[in-house]
């Protein structure tokens, strides 16, 4: 038996070892190979610096050129909303990128990337819905980005049907925050499975956050304008005012050309209590009045006059014709106008009603608490103008009776300084009564008469 080679048997231990080492035994680990330069450079290329400095400055470009947009359009979001779309889907290779917003636990639709005329239209179709109804959107709502790696993985299935009706299989989801409120959504698909990079989650709170600055500075903007407005149209009033001391026709009807301006409303009516027991009006507005005009003035119990004075405050009526606890007297008026929605402000002086402005909008048009403080002024101001007539008409009488008993006085005066002076001289005398009485009375002529020999002379 031949005798197994000392070299061979030591190679084939020495793989045997190395091969599988027996338990408990060290094994010494072999130092890894060094790669060539050239595959070195390669392997870096994955994640190339230029590249992502490339990367980085794109997604700076974008956010600078967003913030150029919010610049530039103060008054409009939609422009913003565009451009947050357009940039998120570039940078982030998305499918298609929308842009919603929350208004009254609804969602509506504000700005999208095109994918095709089909898919579009049934986008647009879906839209506005209830937040409730989308379980993305209410998910959305708890205040943080809400990634879908996959549609098909999800339970909640109209994801799934919209997924496949559009073509794509990666969704992410970004509220948009204000005061920590949730007013809206940007959302980015892809055709692709898989997560959203930390870094791309970041640049999608970024493009958020510059939507709800655009909200925000627009609201702002608007409310700016709005409030100037209102300032302007009751400084107006205020200038009309001081120059009818006499009339208060053109204060009313400045009024009513400054709500019919700015409240888009129907009609605009302006209403006095006299204290005669009846409702006249003494401005108006607007179409379909001729029927009314026929009907007024009305006794004040026959009209919505008696809750709206009585209560001393305003009432809002937002669908007349289906509304509850609604007088039949506004009721009756649906028969003119149609349905409407109404607001009736007071007029008050020293706590008792002297009239009202009533203002009709379309049924359920609501009114803001800015609108119904500037309704609260005008009515402010109408009471001011009714007030500073009557004052005005007052002083004059006043004034007018002060100057006849000044007058009188003065008569009287001269006419005993001419009996002190005429003390033998009757004729002057009578001559200074008759001419002070008939200038007082305004007069055409005077006469005294004398009775003499049984006959007046």
């Amino acid at each position: 038996m031949a005798r197994p080679s000392r070299t061979g048997g030591k190679k084939s231990e020495a793989k045997a070892r190395n091969a599988s080492p027996a338990k408990g035994r060290k094994t010494t680990k072999t130092k890894p190979r060094t790669a060539p330069a050239a595959a070195r450079v390669k392997r870096r290329s994955v994640s190339d610096p230029i590249k992502d400095l490339k990367e980085a400055r794109e997604q700076q470009a974008a956010t600078a050129e967003i913030l150029k947009v919010i610049a530039s359009s103060p008054s409009d979001v939609q422009p913003v909303f565009e451009a947050i779309a357009s940039s998120a889907n570039r940078l982030l290779g998305g499918f298609s990128t929308a842009v919603f917003r929350f208004l009254d636990d609804t969602v509506h639709l504000a700005a999208f990337t095109p994918v095709s005329p089909a898919a579009d239209a049934a986008l647009q179709a879906d839209f506005p819905r209830p937040v409730d109804a989308f379980e993305a959107f209410r998910l959305a709502q708890q205040g943080k980005p809400f990634p879908i790696p996959d549609t098909e993985e999800i339970p909640h299935a109209p994801i799934k049907e919209i997924a496949r009706l559009h073509g794509f299989r990666s969704m992410l989801f970004v509220p948009l925050m204000s005061n920590g409120v949730p007013i809206g959504v940007v959302s980015i698909t892809r055709a692709t499975t898989g997560s959203f990079a930390e870094y791309h989650v970041q640049l999608m709170q970024t493009f958020a956050d510059q939507a709800v600055i655009a909200i925000e500075n627009v609201r702002l903007f608007n409310e700016t304008q709005e409030a100037l407005k209102h300032q302007i149209a009751t400084s107006e009033v205020l200038q009309v005012i001081g120059r009818s001391m006499t009339d208060t026709q053109p204060v009313f009807e400045r009024i009513l050309d400054s709500t019919e301006r700015l409240l888009d409303c129907r009609q605009v009516s302006i209403f006095l209590a006299p204290g005669d027991g009846l409702l006249h009006v003494a401005a108006r507005r607007g179409t379909g009045y001729e029927a009314i005009d026929k009907v007024y003035p009305l006794p004040i119990e026959q009209t919505s006059a008696p809750r709206v004075l009585g209560e001393r405050r305003q009432v809002y009526l937002p669908d007349v014709m289906n509304g509850a606890d609604v007088p039949s007297s506004i009721r009756r008026v649906v028969q003119v106008f149609g349905n409407f929605s109404v607001v009736m402000t007071p007029m008050i002086w020293e706590g008792q009603g002297i009239g009202l402005i009533s203002v009709l909008r379309e049924p359920n048009a609501a009114f803001t608490p800015k609108e119904l403080s500037l309704l609260r002024t005008f009515a402010d101001q109408a009471v001011i103008a009714i007030e500073n007539v009557r004052l005005f008409k007052e002083v004059q009488a006043k004034t007018a009776d002060l100057s006849e008993s000044l007058q009188q006085q003065t008569a009287t005066a001269d006419v005993l300084k001419v009996i002190s002076r005429s003390a033998f001289d009757l004729q002057t005398v009578l001559e200074t009564l008759v001419v002070s009485a008939a200038r007082l009375c305004e007069a055409d002529e005077g006469t005294i008469f004398q009775p003499r020999d049984h006959a007046y002379r």
